[in-house]
């Protein structure tokens, strides 16, 4: 249902783990979308032009059509891992492109980017780790010392 200046519902949720269409098909890189209604907060892991590990954060993908989202690509930089104190103020935050994703369903879309002056696009799909998608339920509570009538 649709009322006044309400955001409207994304029309399927794309949550999870996504990677290069077909599945296999460019191993070793990948984007994580969180989703809340028409936002997304994109988390891309891919390689610089040295090769070497980089990440990229796209934190306000904002739905602009029908299934597609876009926005501001950023890399950031700062303190290793295992700097202590972890200094915030040595953090720096760069926009480096931007980038679009245009969804034709819940497992399949497309990555669409300017990064750095180097513009791709992508066919990208769900990263599914088990056919079938394993369930999860709640087991019957083990018996404990006071429900086992212990102590004697």
């Amino acid at each position: 249902m649709r009322r006044g200046t309400v955001p409207l519902a994304a029309d399927f949720n794309v949550q999870g783990l996504w990677w290069r269409s077909p599945a296999g098909s460019e191993s070793g890189w990948g984007v994580n979308f969180v989703q809340q209604a028409d936002i997304l907060f994109v988390t891309w892991f891919t390689y610089g032009a040295d090769g070497s590990g980089m990440w990229l954060v796209m934190s306000d993908a904002r739905r602009s059509a029908p299934n597609t989202y876009a926005g501001a690509i950023y890399r950031t930089t700062g303190p290793a891992f295992n700097a202590v104190p972890f200094s915030p103020s040595a953090v720096t935050v760069t926009q480096v492109g931007t980038g679009t994703l245009a969804f034709t369903d819940g497992n399949n879309g497309t990555f669409t980017y300017n990064v750095n002056g180097v513009s791709q696009s992508k066919p990208i799909t769900r990263q599914v780790f088990a056919n079938p998608v394993s369930i999860c339920t709640l087991a019957p509570a083990a018996a404990t010392q006071e429900t086992a009538g212990y102590p004697p």
